[in-house]
């Protein structure tokens, strides 16, 4: 472990060695001693890591004593060396104060080291007051960088050091946010582009004007290797982008020198058939990256599973307080696989992201927001609430809480918060918490297949060379969802179902409660059903490490069906008392409504999401809020409208708000609207009513979506009211027969 002396303890350096540090030579020396007192000065073993190769950090090293070795992992798993720092004065991981944490290598130290540690947020407060420090910085960087990414290139890393030097001598960087247009159709082409970081899009326009997208590029792509003297396209940043500019005579010279490098990048985005993989695949491809290229931890919903019980909300909020998480958001149609037919609907939920490059982090005064060593963005303690971050987040995914008077003090009357992935616990609570397993948290790159479609395989080789160089690739946060559970409690299932009824048939009559057997019986059952009431309670305790809920809904099924065969074994198979028929209705009535429940689940779902996919994902309170808007627009319409036509479009409201219509998979509500103005014949209609009748013919049909999505939304919930009160009603009759049982056995 480092050993650290703090502001200003032993080994504190003097300012002259700071000015060793070029970009922050110009700065007075009264500013670096300011820069001293708030750093840290840390002592480091032989053998020790300093930092780690993929790592996120917020600081740089300055080295006061010993000497270091730079090492870089590549994608076969060996290690590259990358040289060594032994002067005084050195420093490296100047990235971090620049928002680029994530270490592209491995420092260790060779001898016992001295190093100052300068933090990001230390940085940016000298920076403000002295911008040449920055703009030094960013020079720096650009070398560095370059130098580096060149060299750890899998392709052009094979050159030899003097091809390589004449490719980094002429080459230069940019950094694009996102939407940037990086070049233009028409633009000089007189360099050769690689991609550092980031994903690009190729687009030019077609006859009819629409954009058609030619190719995207990727981590490691060459873009404009086979341009003529123009680009042919434009270019534009789907995130933020580092872009490296090579000098087009500089690579050109390789296809002579040095063709078996050359050949590896010749990625024609001329040649690409972007819809070859079908539209589906292409269309969500193309949505999945515009909705956001940064992700690191995408919170995803599988409508088509989800049930819409505010579950993850719900222990979002028994968590922290205060929910991180909102249930809307945009919804993408996508296949279940790139080889199948069938197509599931995902919903992107208002939850952090984890960006890869975080807007959010950039300008924040007290350094609260901040990104730890596994690239999880978390806000410490010392916010001060002034809403930078919750500003600059494209996503909206940060809110500000209101502090109650107990904890406000020194001015601040609010802080912001936002999804931390539950950081300190083994499992993310949302996911925990889903009851059809409807909840994921995944690293978009890997999970979604049709990214692979546009990933170059320089792209998907550098994710594995990220994925071996990491040691944070297991975190919970991108688990994929586990369905052994199922399998085992079908296992349980049957093996249950099984005993009861081999050992029913191989004992001999009577069968009853009132014989050995009957009792066994009828005390498993009673059992089995303390068993499954025990799924209410687990519901309720969210915070505790009992297993995901979703494994408790699956066990509690199969435990009640279970428990119900035992029950009938009890009784023998037959009706004898009024006591045991009752106790058999209620016990067949509270499992044929749990069957009715899960068949509701896996049908209403795929239809509520049929409704909801044309744009945003809506809650019961957004359509109820809805419903009263586009109720009055309706009647304010049609009143306004001549008699005969508000006869007409009321003949008609009927189709508008049919709901059997709705629930048919081939469903499209532009059809329906498309149907009814033919009915209420808008073409000959008067040109004065024509765009009043128009926008009622629209807002019925809408209003008839929302009174459908309202109705499916509540057939969700209402299986579970009966389910429920059978349930009590079972439990104080099983009471009642236990307890009549017992006075007669006393």
């Amino acid at each position: 472990m480092a050993v650290s002396h703090a502001h200003g303890g032993s080994g504190r350096p003097e300012p002259g060695l700071l000015k060793q540090v070029p970009f922050l030579s110009q700065v007075p020396d009264e500013e670096l001693e300011i820069l001293i007192e708030s750093s840290v000065v840390r002592t480091y073993q032989p053998g020790q890591s300093v930092v780690e190769q993929g790592d996120f950090g917020h600081s740089m090293f300055i080295i006061i004593a010993g000497s270091l070795a730079i090492s870089a992992k590549m994608e076969d798993g060996s290690n590259r060396a990358l040289g060594r720092l032994g002067q005084v004065g050195e420093f490296f991981g100047e990235f971090a104060l620049l928002g680029r944490g994530q270490r592209s290598a491995t420092v260790v130290s060779e001898q016992k080291s001295t190093l100052l540690e300068v933090e990001k947020r230390r940085f940016d407060l000298l920076a403000r007051r002295h911008g040449d420090a920055l703009a030094g910085l960013e020079k720096i960087y650009h070398s560095r960088a370059i130098t580096t990414y060149l060299n750890m290139h899998d392709f052009l890393g094979q050159l030899p050091a003097e091809a390589l030097g004449k490719l980094i001598e002429g080459a230069r960087m940019r950094k694009f946010a996102r939407n940037d247009l990086v070049c233009r159709l028409g633009d000089s082409s007189d360099s050769v582009m690689i991609v550092k970081d980031g994903v690009l899009k190729a687009v030019r326009p077609g006859s009819d004007g629409a954009l058609s997208i030619l190719a995207y590029f990727n981590t490691h792509d060459l873009v404009g290797i086979g341009d003529g003297p123009r680009r042919g396209y434009d270019l534009v940043a789907l995130g933020q982008a580092e872009l490296i500019y090579l000098d087009r005579a500089a690579v050109d010279a390789l296809e002579k020198t040095h063709p078996d490098v050359y050949a590896k990048f010749g990625k024609s985005i001329m040649g690409e058939d972007m819809n070859a993989n079908g539209n589906t695949v292409m269309g969500f491809a193309a949505s999945i990256l515009k909705e956001g290229v940064e992700a690191e931890s995408l919170l995803i919903i599988n409508l088509d599973r989800c049930v819409r019980c505010g579950n993850c909300v719900r222990g979002c909020h028994s968590r922290h307080e205060y929910t991180r998480l909102a249930r809307r958001g945009p919804i993408f149609r996508r296949r279940q696989s790139l080889e199948s037919k069938k197509h599931e609907h995902i919903l992107v939920p208002g939850s952090c992201r984890h960006c890869r490059d975080p807007e959010c982090m950039i300008g924040c005064p007290t350094g609260a927001i901040q990104r730890y060593p596994d690239g999880d963005v978390g806000i410490n303690d010392n916010c001060i609430g002034c809403d930078n971050c919750a500003r600059k987040c494209p996503y909206g995914n940060i809110s500000m809480r209101p502090l109650p008077e107990s904890e406000q003090k020194d001015g601040v009357t609010k802080k912001a918060i936002k999804c931390n992935l539950c950081r300190g616990h083994t499992y993310s609570n949302c996911v925990h918490e889903c009851p059809r397993g409807a909840i994921l948290r995944v690293d978009p790159l890997r999970y979604f297949d049709e990214l692979s479609v546009v990933m170059s395989a320089e792209q998907q080789a550098h994710l594995r060379m990220k994925e071996a160089a990491s040691k944070h690739t297991s975190k919970q946060r991108v688990k994929p969802r586990s369905t052994v559970f199922i399998y085992v409690s079908m296992i349980f299932g049957l093996l249950g179902l099984g005993g009861i009824m081999t050992s029913y048939l191989a004992s001999p009559g009577p069968h009853n409660g009132g014989t050995p057997l009957g009792l066994i019986y009828g005390i498993v059952a009673a059992g089995l059903i303390g068993a499954a009431l025990a799924y209410g309670a687990r519901k309720k305790l969210r915070n505790i490490g009992a297993g995901p809920i979703e494994w408790w809904t699956q066990f509690h099924m199969v435990i009640g069906v279970v428990g119900f065969v035992a029950a009938l074994a009890h009784a023998g198979f037959q009706i004898t008392g009024i006591m045991t028929s009752l106790l058999l209705l209620l016990f067949a009535l509270e499992v044929l409504t749990g069957v009715l429940g899960q068949y509701i689940y896996m049908v209403v779902p795929s239809q509520l999401t049929r409704l909801e996919k044309a744009g945003q994902a809506k809650l019961i309170e957004d359509l109820l809020g809805e419903e009263i808007t586009l109720s009055a627009s309706v009647e304010e319409l049609s009143s306004s409208l001549p008699s005969k036509l508000q006869q007409l479009v009321s003949s008609v409201a009927p189709s508008a708000a049919s709901f059997s219509k709705r629930l048919h998979k081939s469903f499209e509500s532009s059809h329906l609207i498309s149907d009814v103005r033919k009915m209420v014949q808008l073409d000959q209609a008067d040109p004065r009513s024509r765009p009043t009748l128009e926008r009622l013919v629209s807002d019925l049909c809408v209003l008839g979506d929302v009174r459908a999505q309202i109705r499916l939304h509540r057939r969700l919930k209402s299986w579970l009211v009966a389910h429920l009160a059978i349930t009590g009603m079972l439990v104080v009759f099983l009471v009642a027969h236990i307890a009549a049982m017992l006075m007669v056995i006393g």
